[in-house]
């Protein structure tokens, strides 16, 4: 069983027996292209991987669902703390709803709605977007900076200058 446990903004912990923390050590290492024309590498200072998941069992938090999967492969169990259950789960509609309520000119497209979706459901995540999509002024960009100020505003994040702007 593979317990993983909320650690903090940026980390989880992961607990399991020692074979099974191994083999997601070998799960969540790669092998940087190139390492071997590297000064570290030559100087024999480093072999040429990154290890993401340390021998503490800290793995950073957005990787998640990666472990989910390597334990869907290998039959494993997990157990979840509760901190990783978002409080409340949008929907597609509450996100159509608001994005009509900001008086755009053109309704957002399907992708975008999706995107702000999964953006808020996940709580956390990085959008690849064309270029000039998240330019101002934007549909996914007015959603997610009125959602995004608000938030900060909240947490007195911003600069007084920017706030409610």
């Amino acid at each position: 069983m593979i317990k993983i446990h909320y650690y903090d903004e940026v980390f989880i912990r992961i607990e399991s027996d020692d074979s099974t923390l191994a083999d997601l050590r070998d799960w969540f290492t790669f092998t940087v292209e190139g390492h071997r024309f590297m000064p570290k590498f030559r100087a024999g200072l480093w072999d040429g991987k990154i290890v993401l998941l340390s021998y503490q069992g800290l793995l950073y938090k957005g990787l998640l669902d990666y472990v989910i999967e390597y334990a869907d492969r290998v039959g494993e169990k997990v157990s979840l703390d509760s901190q990783f259950q978002p409080d409340e789960q949008l929907t597609y509609q509450d996100i159509l709803s608001y994005a009509k309520s900001l008086d755009m000119k053109f309704e957002p497209r399907e992708h975008q709605i999706q995107a702000i979706l999964h953006a808020f459901n996940k709580q956390r995540s990085v959008l690849v977007s064309p270029t000039s999509c998240m330019a101002p002024e934007t549909e996914i960009d007015v959603i997610l900076d009125e959602k995004a100020k608000e938030i900060l505003n909240e947490m007195s994040v911003l600069p007084s200058n920017n706030r409610n702007k």
